[in-house]
C-alpha cells in the first residue's frame, strides 16, 4: 500500500474518540502477534485459539469508529432485578480474551476492504450508486414542467402549485436525520435499496392523485425517502476511496445532483405538452425509479466496513462452527432515546457552533436555492423570446453545459492541483486545498446571474442566444461552488463528516424549498433586471466566504470544538 494511504488511514486514528486510548493499547500490543493463520475448512479440529490477526492502523481506525458507534447507538441495560439462575446450573467463566473471536481485516492490503478493491470493482460499484442519485434529483424538479397543467386542474395559484417542488426539496431536508444513522447501523445498501424502493411507490401514486393535497403530500414523502442516496452516497465513495482520489468521484456525484435537476425539466416539457400528459411525467419518473432500485439491489456492493466484517464473521461461524465469532457490529443494540438525543441533535448543535459549517451550509443553501428558483425564472425570462411549449424548458441545456464544461475543468485541473499541493504539504489532508476551485465558481456565479438577467430582461435588443449565454456561467458558477464543499467538510470533521453532512443537508435543502415560493412573485413584481440585481448582489457578498477560508480556515479549526486537530 502507498505511503500516503497509509497516512490517510493513521491520520483518522489520531480522531479523539470515546474510547481512543483503550484502541491504541490494543493495537499496540497486537502488533507484537505473529501473522494470521487462514483458517480454513480442514483446521476446525484446530479451534479458534490458532486464529490470530494483526490489528493495522486501519483496523485500528474501525475499531475506533465501532466504539463511538456502539457508544452512540447501544442500548443501556434496564435490568434492576437479581441476576436470574441458569437453571441449576454454575454460571459460566467470563471468557478472558474476547478479541480473539473478533473478525477484523487482515492487515491494511486485505483484499476485501472496500479501499483495497480493484479499480474496475471500484468503477462499477460507483457508477451503480450514481443511478438512484440521479433519479431521486431529476423527480425534484421534473414537477415544474407540469405546474400549468395542475394549476388549471385543481384551481390553485402558481405559488401554491410550485409547492411540489418545495415540498420534495423540503424531504431532502428532513430525510437525512433518519438515513445518516440508519446507515451506520445497516450500512449504505440496505437503506439505499428500501428508500428508493418507498420513492418509487409514492411517485407512482403521485401520478394517481385526484386531489391537491394528496399530491402534495405524497410529494413530501417522496422528496423524504429519495433524499437518502444524497446523504449515503457520498459517505459509500469515502468507504472506497483515498483523499487523493475521493476528488474525482465526488465530482460525478455532484454532475449528477446538479444535472438532473437541470434535464429533467427539458424532458418534462415535452412530455407535458405530447399526447401522454402531465401525469406520465411522474409515471416516467416512478419508472426511472424502479429501474434504478432493481439494477442497484442485484449488482450493488456494500461498502460500509463493518458491515462487510459482519458478512465475514458471519460466513466463518457457518463454516466453522463456532458460534462464538462476531463482529463488532453485531455487538450493537440500537437505542432509540440515544440516537434521537446523540445523533439527531448533533447535526443542530455542530450547525450552530462551528462557523466553518454554518457559513459553508448558508452558502451552500443560496446557491442550493437559485437552483430551485431558476425553474420559475426561466420560463419568465424566455416566454418573451416567444418559446414556448416543449420548447420553453431548453435553455436549461445551457446550465447543464456550463455545469459539465466545469466538472471537466475541475477533474482536469483542480484535481491534479489539489494532488500536488497536498504532496507539498507533506501531510495526508489539509481541507483548504480544496477550495480554489470554489474560489473561482464564486467569481463566476454573480457574472451569470447579472448576465442573464439583464440581458433577458431587454428581450428587444438582445437575442436569445445571449442571456442563454449566461445561463452556462450560472451552471459553472453553481458547480464550482457545489464540488468541493462535500470535499471540504468530510476532510475538516473527518468522523463526524456524516453529523457535519447532515446539518449542511438540511441548511441546503430549506433554502431551497423556500426559493421557488417566490421566484415567480419577485421576478413579475421587481422585474427581472432589478430581481437579478438582487440576487447577483446577495452572491456577490458571499463570494469571500471561500476565500477567507482557504486564508484563515486553518486558524479557525484550532478552535473548533468538533473538528478533529490534523496539524
Amino acid at each position: 500500500m502507498s505511503s500516503s494511504a497509509t497516512e490517510d488511514k493513521s491520520l483518522i486514528q489520531a480522531v479523539p474518540s470515546l474510547s481512543s486510548s483503550s484502541v491504541s493499547s490494543r493495537s499496540s500490543s497486537a502488533d507484537s502477534e505473529e501473522r494470521p493463520q487462514v483458517f480454513t475448512d480442514d483446521h476446525h479440529d484446530a479451534g479458534l485459539s490458532a486464529i490470530r490477526r494483526t490489528v493495522t492502523r486501519e483496523s485500528a481506525t474501525d475499531q475506533g469508529r465501532e466504539e463511538v458507534l456502539a457508544e452512540v447507538y447501544t442500548r443501556a441495560s434496564a435490568f434492576s432485578n437479581p441476576l436470574p439462575s441458569m437453571g441449576g446450573k454454575p454460571y459460566p467463566p467470563m471468557i478472558e480474551d474476547i478479541d480473539q473471536y473478533k473478525v477484523e481485516f487482515d492487515g491494511p492490503d486485505d483484499p476485501m476492504c472496500p479501499l483495497n478493491w480493484s479499480a474496475l470493482r471500484k468503477a462499477r460499484t460507483g457508477g451503480l450508486l450514481v443511478l438512484p442519485t440521479f433519479s431521486a434529483v431529476w423527480g425534484s424538479s421534473i414537477y415544474g414542467s407540469a405546474t400549468v397543467d395542475i394549476e388549471h386542474l385543481f384551481h390553485v395559484g402558481t405559488p401554491v402549485a410550485v409547492l411540489g417542488v418545495s415540498l420534495y426539496v423540503l424531504g431532502f431536508a428532513t430525510g437525512p436525520i433518519l438515513w445518516g444513522p440508519l446507515s451506520e447501523i445497516y450500512g449504505r445498501k440496505v437503506p439505499v435499496v428500501v428508500s428508493t424502493f418507498i420513492n418509487a411507490a409514492f411517485t407512482f401514486w403521485t401520478a394517481t392523485a385526484d386531489h391537491f393535497y394528496h399530491l402534495m403530500l405524497y410529494r413530501f414523502f417522496s422528496g423524504v425517502f429519495a433524499s437518502a442516496p444524497l446523504v449515503i452516497v457520498a459517505a459509500a465513495y469515502a468507504d472506497m476511496l483515498q483523499t487523493k482520489t475521493r476528488g474525482g468521484a465526488i465530482s460525478l456525484f455532484s454532475l449528477c445532483v446538479m444535472g438532473g435537476p437541470l434535464l429533467a425539466p427539458v424532458a418534462g416539457g415535452y412530455i407535458v405538452n405530447s399526447f401522454l400528459g402531465w401525469r406520465w411525467v411522474f409515471y416516467i419518473t416512478g419508472i426511472l425509479t424502479s429501474f434504478a432500485t432493481v439494477v442497484f439491489a442485484l449488482f450493488g456492493e456494500e461498502t460500509y466496513h463493518p458491515i462487510v466484517l459482519t458478512a465475514r464473521a458471519r460466513e466463518l461461524r457457518e463454516r466453522t462452527g463456532n458460534k462464538m465469532i462476531f463482529a463488532a457490529q453485531e455487538r450493537i443494540e440500537v437505542d432509540l432515546y440515544a440516537i434521537v438525543h446523540r445523533v439527531l441533535a448533533l447535526p443542530i448543535k455542530m450547525l450552530f457552533r462551528e462557523p466553518i459549517l454554518l457559513l459553508m451550509s448558508l452558502y451552500h443553501g443560496f446557491v442550493y436555492g437559485i437552483l430551485y428558483l431558476l425553474l420559475e425564472a426561466v420560463p419568465i425570462v424566455f416566454t418573451k423570446y416567444g418559446f414556448h411549449k416543449g420548447n420553453l424548458y431548453l435553455p436549461y441545456l445551457s446550465l447543464f453545459c456550463g455545469v459539465l464544461i466545469f466538472t471537466v475543468i475541475d477533474f482536469c485541473y483542480f484535481q491534479k492541483k489539489f494532488a500536488r499541493d497536498l504532496a507539498k504539504s507533506g501531510r495526508a489532508v489539509v481541507p483548504e486545498l480544496r477550495l480554489p476551485g470554489m474560489i473561482a465558481g464564486g467569481f463566476l456565479f454573480p457574472i451569470g446571474i447579472f448576465w442573464f438577467c439583464w440581458t433577458g430582461a431587454y428581450h428587444e435588443y438582445c437575442h436569445w442566444i445571449v442571456p442563454t449565454i449566461g445561463l452556462a456561467f450560472v451552471g459553472a458558477g453553481l458547480i464550482g461552488i457545489f464540488l468541493p464543499i462535500f470535499n471540504y467538510l468530510i476532510d475538516t470533521y473527518l468522523m463526524l463528516a456524516a453529523s457535519a453532512l447532515a446539518a449542511n443537508a438540511f441548511t441546503r435543502a430549506s433554502m431551497g424549498a423556500a426559493f421557488p415560493i417566490f421566484a415567480t412573485a419577485m421576478f413579475h413584481n421587481l422585474g427581472t433586471q432589478w430581481a437579478g440585481t438582487l440576487l447577483g448582489c446577495l452572491a456577490a457578498i458571499l463570494s469571500p466566504i471561500p476565500v477567507c477560508f482557504y486564508m484563515y480556515g486553518h486558524v479557525i479549526r484550532r478552535y473548533s470544538t468538533y473538528a478533529p486537530k490534523i496539524e
